[in-house]
Parts: C-alpha cells; sequence; structure tokens
C-alpha cells in the first residue's frame, strides 16, 4: 500500500523523534532510504497507521530480516505486539530476524515477549576525527585500491579465506553489486599486499546523503594479525576519506567479537548504541 505523503512525513518525523539519541552521528537513515517503495511495512489499526517496520532478506537468503521498528500511535504494546504477530503468520514458510535499538524501550519490549531470543547483539560505534591518527609504515606490506572488472574474484577470496567459518561466503555477483553502489570508491576498497601475495582487505563506503563514511569489512589472513596490516589498511583507508573532505566513520561489530572491538577502541571509534537480533523461536 502506497503511503500519502502526508503520512510519509509523520513515519519519518517518528523516526527523527524516536531515534534523537543518535542524532548528529550519521547513522541516521534519509527519509527517501526509510521510505523506499517496497521495502517498508505498515500495520492499521482502526484505520489508522500504528507500526512501521522495514523489511529486507539477510545475506545468507535464509531469513527474512525486519527493522526500524517505530511505533506510530498512542497504542498499547500489546496490541503492535498482535499486529505483527498477525503479520508474520501471514508469511508462512518464512524465517525472521527481528532488530531494534536497544534504546528504544516501546519496540524492544513489543517483541521482547518470550517468543524470541537473542541471536546475536551487534555495537554500533563511531570515530568521530579520523583526522588524528597518522598511517604506520609497516616493512614489505603495500596498499593496492580495487580495480573495477579486475579484482572481484580477488576481494571475493580474500573476503572468504578472512572469514572462513565467521559469516555467510561471498561471490563475485555480490561483489560485483557493492561496486556498483553510490558510495563505492575504489581507493576505499583496499588491499594489503605482502611478498605479493594478497593477506587483508578493508571495504569502507561513503553514504552520499549524509557524507559519512562507514567502515563495512576489515580482515587480515591468520598469519598476519598480531602485525601492523589491519592497521595500515585502516588509516590508508582514513587518509583517503579525508582527501574527499569527510572526517567522521562508523562501524558495527558482534558484542562477542572482543577482539574487533578492542582494535576499533584502539583506533578512535567509541560505543554509540546496541542492535539487538531477535530470532524467532515459536
Amino acid at each position: 500500500m502506497q503511503l500519502a505523503a502526508t503520512q510519509e512525513d509523520m513515519i519519518y518525523q517518528a523516526y527523527v523523534r524516536k531515534n534523537a539519541p543518535i542524532a548528529g552521528t550519521g547513522y541516521f537513515i534519509s527519509k527517501e532510504a526509510l521510505l523506499k517503495h517496497d521495502t517498508y511495512v505498515v500495520l492499521y489499526h482502526a484505520g489508522e497507521p500504528v507500526l512501521f517496520f522495514s523489511k529486507s532478506t539477510m545475506r545468507d537468503k535464509e531469513k527474512t530480516m525486519l527493522s526500524n521498528f517505530l511505533i506510530l500511535a498512542d497504542v498499547s504494546i500489546i496490541k503492535t505486539r498482535s499486529l505483527l504477530e498477525e503479520y508474520i503468520k501471514s508469511q508462512s514458510g518464512h524465517s525472521f530476524i527481528c532488530v531494534v535499538e536497544e534504546y528504544l524501550k516501546d519496540e524492544y519490549a513489543m517483541i521482547n515477549d518470550g517468543q524470541y531470543e537473542v541471536d546475536h547483539i551487534a555495537i554500533r560505534m563511531w570515530n568521530k576525527d579520523v583526522s588524528r591518527f597518522a598511517c604506520p609504515d609497516p616493512e614489505n606490506i603495500t596498499i593496492e585500491p580495487f580495480r573495477v572488472g579486475h579484482d572481484e574474484q580477488r576481494f571475493v577470496d580474500i573476503f572468504n579465506e578472512t572469514f572462513v567459518g565467521l559469516c555467510t561466503p561471498t561471490n563475485k555477483e555480490e561483489v560485483i553489486r557493492w561496486t556498483k553502489a553510490p558510495g563505492f570508491y575504489p581507493d576505499l576498497y583496499l588491499f594489503a599486499v605482502k611478498n605479493k601475495k594478497t593477506i587483508g582487505f578493508i571495504a569502507v563506503e561513503i553514504d552520499i546523503d549524509s557524507g559519512i563514511s562507514y567502515l563495512q569489512e576489515i580482515g587480515v589472513g591468520r598469519e598476519e594479525r598480531n602485525t601492523s596490516a589491519a592497521g595500515f589498511l585502516i588509516c590508508t583507508a582514513y587518509r583517503s576519506v579525508r582527501d574527499k573532505g569527510v572526517k567522521c566513520m562508523g562501524v558495527g561489530v558482534l558484542k562477542r567479537n572482543v577482539g574487533a572491538y578492542k582494535f576499533f577502541s584502539k583506533w578512535g571509534f567509541e560505543e554509540l548504541y546496541r542492535r539487538i537480533f531477535l530470532r524467532r523461536i515459536v
């Protein structure tokens, strides 16, 4: 159902109001992105919109993710929960993950009713000024930018080698889609090379609307994890975003990944908030 312009304005104003704790960080979603056609659901009670959420397919293609929950009207949590349950039951054959920001108390209470269990927790972190850091100069390591039309399989290979057993593997078709996104820059998708071997990579994108950069992925081979390779990659990315007039960078890290949390803290990131991923168990 296509919303009227006044309803779109009302929903986006609710998003801005409820997400005030992260105002100014760049983690805001633009109105156009939040209300992109066919990526959201609005549930109604007595003819009025009372619950909004976004819908997308997770990378493993086996689960549907519901996120950006917004309770839009002064109705009970029990009622909005009932509407959400009715919607989920109508989507037979789907496996759902519901994602909610920890600071959205009502939205979290709506979902946290005993029918879900925590799948994982993601911590959003924020570096307000990447210009604070100078690049190290590790011996025998060079940084190479991504070459569109040439390095797609190279990116797939180092990504899957680095994250084997940790996440869903990527493939060439997915990497090609990433390189066609508006926020892609070849000098922000970087490879670390040692003795002619690719030992690590970093992928940073820039949100065109906000002018904020986001560290999407960083990884180095197992044998290089105690070296300066990762620091060299992130500092080179810092320099590249500074050259584009951007000084802020965000990143998401799993709560259970203590090593990554410490690494990002070392390189200037501070915790902003937590996103709770809840898996339906009934």
